[in-house]
């Protein structure tokens, strides 16, 4: 009995992959031909860029500002070739001063996916962003994982460690050593609140507290408490007793810690 002859592949289905190939390589020969000033009718009203250089696939805004807030410049490169799964892909590459972050995304129809967010920097030169002013230290970024929707943060993952801390109103030349702020998961509700736990390095603090960030209201409070080890030095223990008659010590000589910031 003759063998039955093998089925033939559908016309429809030779054809799909030669056309999702070539509509890519059309849609990135259209792409490179923009110039990267559209970016900027893409954005949200508050934020305002200026001076674009390159293309729309791969370019640069030299001034950026949210809310009037100058917020630095920022280079970027699309992949457009994820269109396909209705997802954008982009590398991304921001500095405000000394200060630069850089990560690879995926923008979608519901939001926002970054991994690998890495870098960091002098953390006054962000103060106008973070509320810090008067802070003073050198800090690194290494988040692991970010997902938003927009405006609202549904995880977080990594850490980011800061050294060399001086804060101006405990007294400008006391170094306050070095402390890690560890995020280890989604949000604690729907408006995106994230929480994040705060490490000290065995320095001349012991610090325990919990910054909890609320990118919907654009808040952030840092509570826990705060008590002098046996190696700070004597002006170190100077401002905490300072502190201390504002904020009494608890039975195990802690003093509270409740501040807040807007960004």
């Amino acid at each position: 009995m003759p063998a039955s002859p093998s089925p033939r592949p559908s016309k429809r289905r030779s054809f799909r992959a030669p056309l999702a190939i070539g509509a890519c390589a059309l849609l990135a020969v259209l792409i490179a031909a923009l110039p990267a000033s559209l970016a900027g009718a893409l954005l949200p009203h508050a934020v305002h860029a200026t001076d674009f250089s390159g293309s729309f696939w791969h370019g640069a805004a030299g001034r950026i500002s949210v809310n009037g807030i100058e917020c630095g410049a920022a280079e970027w490169q699309l992949h457009p070739a994820e269109l396909i799964g209705l997802r954008l892909g982009l590398e991304l590459r921001w500095v405000k001063g000394e200060f630069a972050l850089a990560s690879r995304a995926h923008l979608g129809l519901h939001g926002i996916e970054a991994d690998s967010i890495s870098g960091g920097g002098a953390l006054e030169d962000i103060a106008t962003l973070t509320g810090l002013a008067g802070w003073r230290a050198t800090s690194t970024v290494a988040i692991d994982h970010l997902s938003a929707r927009f405006t609202q943060l549904k995880e977080l993952r990594g850490d980011i460690t800061i050294a060399d801390l001086h804060i101006a109103n405990l007294g400008a030349q006391l170094d306050l050593g070095a402390y890690t702020l560890h995020f280890a998961g989604p949000a604690a509700d729907a408006p995106g609140t994230i929480e994040g736990q705060i490490q000290d390095s065995a320095g001349p603090l012991e610090v325990r507290a919990v910054l909890t960030l609320s990118p919907e209201n654009h808040f952030s409070t840092l509570h826990g408490t705060v008590r002098e080890r046996a190696s700070a030095p004597p002006a170190l223990r100077t401002a905490l007793e300072d502190l201390a008659q504002l904020r009494p010590r608890d039975a195990q000589g802690r003093i509270p810690l409740e501040i807040e910031f807007s960004f």
